[in-house]
Parts: structure tokens; sequence; C-alpha cells
């Protein structure tokens, strides 16, 4: 066996790992999808009450908007907290003796336990959508666009999730990155409010960044679903996905050379 085969096999292994340990975890499942209906009844109530006027939007749609955004932020997991402790704890060292870099296995595992998430939350939010609008906004022939679209987003969270855990190194402690980044996504990624309801000049700040890369631009397929649609959200979303990989090599190496250097 090449050594190729062997590090796809041994990626293929962790990823397989993270999907049985999510769905082992149903009390966490049921707790996750419990709390992920709550944003989208609120906000689906606010949009039957709010006058739309002529913004091209309606509650129904809007509704669905919401269920999507709210299916790629609740889908990854904490992994920026689980890098700080492995980081903090010293159990990153013995990591590091092991075939698979330590920074590609975690990527692996937390990417099984991501899909098996995303796919729970997507096929009930899915449902729940339904029953609040009685309408499926987007025709069956464009819908695994929409699942490849929400499924690069929570990816795309994920690797950033990486970034701030390794940033443990220098910081001590992440946290307050990640809550910034947080609260910045939930604004410039239009978490509940579709960037194009924004104010000109904050629509076109959002609209480039990565946090619309993760949240809007997928979303926005429930509202417009046409083949130029799609092309241009897996474009942007293509885009950012290689600058967060770069970045994410980037640092881990520059964290690997530390601990090498000088431990963890």
């Amino acid at each position: 066996m090449s050594e190729t085969s062997r590090t796809f096999g041994a990626i293929a292994a962790f990823a397989w790992l993270g999907w049985r340990e999510a769905a082992s975890d149903r009390f966490g499942l049921f707790g996750r999808l419990l709390l992920f209906s709550l944003p989208v009844l609120i906000f689906g109530a606010i949009w039957r009450a709010t006058p739309l006027g002529d913004s091209g939007h309606d509650a129904e749609r809007l509704t669905w908007y919401v269920v999507t955004t709210e299916a790629i932020i609740f889908a990854p997991g904490w992994v920026f907290s689980e890098i700080e402790e492995d980081i903090r704890s010293g159990a990153i060292e013995a990591a590091l003796t092991r075939p698979l870099s330590y920074g590609l296995a975690r990527i692996a595992e937390e990417i099984g336990g991501t899909l098996l998430r995303l796919s729970c939350l997507g096929v009930y939010g899915g449902i729940l959508a339904w029953l609040a609008t009685g309408i499926v906004p987007i025709s069956s022939t464009a819908m695994p666009a929409l699942a490849l679209a929400m499924t690069l987003g929570a990816l795309l969270a994920l690797l950033f999730q990486v970034v701030i855990g390794f940033l443990t190194v220098w910081l001590g402690t992440p946290a307050p990155v990640y809550w910034i980044w947080q609260k910045v996504i939930f604004v410039l990624g239009g978490l509940f409010i579709p960037l194009t309801l924004y104010p000109a000049w904050m629509h076109q700040i959002g609209i480039a960044t990565p946090f619309a890369a993760i949240l809007y631009h997928p979303a926005s397929l429930v509202l417009d679903a046409r083949p130029a649609a799609i092309a241009a959200v897996l474009g942007w979303q293509l885009l950012w996905f290689a600058f967060a990989a770069f970045v994410v090599v980037a640092v881990a190496t520059a964290a690997t050379r530390r601990f090498v250097r000088e431990g963890a």
C-alpha cells in the first residue's frame, strides 16, 4: 500500500470515528435539535408579522432561509475548545508523534461529526419548515446544490474554528477570538436576516466576506436557485474554502514548529 493510500485510509478512519461519536451522542444531538427549533419558530413568527412590502421576499421563504443558516451554524461542534484543551493539557505532544498530522486528524474527525449533525439538522429543519410554511421553496433539481452549499458552509465554519483553536499557542485561550468571530458571523453572515435586506453599504461589505460564504450564500438558494445564482454561490464558497485551507496549514505549521522548539 502506498503512502498516499495509507494517508487517505487514516483520514477516512478518523472521519468515520467522528461520525460514530456524533451518532452515539443521542442526548447531545436531541438537545441540539431542540435548541435549533427555537430560533426557527421564533423568527418564522417574526417574519410572518413583519410587513415585507416590496422587499421582494415573503415570510415563507425567509423562514426557510433561517432554517438553512441555523442548520449550518449548529452543525460544527466546538473543535476550537477541544484543540485548546489538547494544547493546554499537553495531550497534543503525543498526537504529534502519529504518522498523520494532528491538524489533519482533528479536521477529519470533526468533518465526520459535522456531516452527521448537518444531515440530521437538514432533514429535521426541512420537515419543521414545511410544517410551519406549507411550502418547499426550492425545486428537487436544485436541492443537491443546496445540500452541497450547506455542506461547504459548515465545513468552512469548521476550518475557521480550527484556526481559532490553534491560536491557543500564542494567546493562552482562544475564547475571546471565538466570541468575536461568532458575533461577526451573526451580522455579516446574515444569520437571521438576508444581506439583501441590509443597507446597501453593509450588504456590499458582508457579501464579499467568508462569513457570507458560510451562511448567506448557501441560504440564499432558497430565495433564488437559478443556475447563475448556484454558480455564484459555489464560486464564492470555493474561493474562501481555498483561503481557509491555506490559513489552516500555515497556522498549524507555525504551531507545530513552536511545539517542537518549546513544547506545548
